[in-house]
């Protein structure tokens, strides 16, 4: 899996869609792969007369979808685009930090997107309230956090990418509760 630069990227994941697959560690089995150092792979264990659709993923490039490819043709090149990330925090109202928040990004496209293409991976804040988002396309996008219960969801967050964007903060607003009690109603006789 060469770069947009043509330079070999190692320990991509290579899948075909369907197939078990871990993100965080890199397996080979049947279907499964990831390149080596000069970039090289092969997956096994594939039909050959029917077309796959091959997942390619890299932490530090955007995820790459490959359709209808056929097992025992010419071999295939996937060029991966060098993606960028985004770093920040999310706090409460108070500025404490909010572990446990979901964040995910997206491009903002003006047209409906094709839901089966490749985005970027959600993650969870952590103890701190950090999170870090790679493989981002350098491109405007939209950021969501999905918070614990006590507060709102904000509306997404429109960013224009074009480099790394470090110390970013999203501060969430306290939601408001009801509380009560259910009883069981009296029965007539």
């Amino acid at each position: 899996f060469p770069n947009a630069l043509g330079d070999p990227v190692n320990y991509v994941k290579a899948n075909p869609l369907g197939a078990h697959f871990m993100r965080d560690t890199i397996t080979t089995g049947p279907g499964l792969a990831a390149t080596d150092r000069n970039g090289f792979f092969r997956i096994e264990g594939l039909p050959t007369s029917s077309p796959v659709d091959i997942f390619a993923e890299h932490d530090d490039h955007l995820p790459c979808l490959v359709r209808h490819v056929i097992a025992g043709g010419p071999p295939l090149e996937v060029r991966l685009e060098r993606g960028v990330f985004v770093e920040g925090r999310v706090v409460g109202p108070d500025g404490n930090p909010v572990p446990g928040a979901a964040v995910t990004i997206e491009e903002d496209l003006p047209y409906r997107f094709d839901f089966s293409a490749p985005r970027v991976r959600p993650v969870r804040t952590d103890e701190g309230g950090k999170f870090l988002l790679r493989g981002v396309p350098p491109r405007p996008c939209k950021l969501s956090v999905s918070p614990p219960a006590e507060y709102l969801e904000p509306e997404p967050e429109r960013l224009r990418l074009t480099a790394p964007l470090t110390g970013h903060v999203v501060r969430l607003e306290a939601g408001a509760w009801i509380e009560g009690i259910a009883r069981e109603h009296p029965s007539q006789t």
